[in-house]
């Protein structure tokens, strides 16, 4: 596509649309990154949850609960990437836990599962 010479925006939008073809978009880069464990599985559910109702122009289903949850865990999927982004190793806090616990970048990311409420925080 480089050699091309027709219009360039035509160009990129058909490189964008190959690239994408191939796996290169911010869905695979995610999954990939919950499956090697840098995120936890579950920050990659509620991705995936919310991407595909706001995709599909899904209407809201009412679920305050649910909502309320998957807005928690994709705060703290943001806080995990921004922290391994510029390198920080300290602790953050659980928005996706009762109790909001200071947790570090591996347990956020191992964590598939909500702490018991009664689950101290680590020190």
């Amino acid at each position: 596509m480089s050699d091309w010479e027709g219009n360039q925006e035509i160009s990129k939008r058909i490189q964008n649309s190959i690239d994408q073809m191939g796996g290169r978009n911010n869905r695979t880069a995610l999954k990939r990154m919950a499956d090697k464990g840098l995120i936890g599985e579950r920050h990659w559910k509620a991705f995936e949850d919310v991407r595909h109702k706001v995709t599909h122009g899904k209407p809201f289903d009412g679920n305050h609960e649910t909502l309320i949850t998957n807005c928690d865990t994709l705060y703290e999927l943001f806080l995990i990437l921004v922290a391994r982004w510029i390198g920080y190793e300290g602790k953050l806090t659980s928005f996706s836990n009762n109790g909001r616990p200071l947790r570090t970048l591996k347990e956020l990311s191992s964590l598939d599962t909500p702490v018991d409420p009664g689950d101290p925080p680590t020190s």
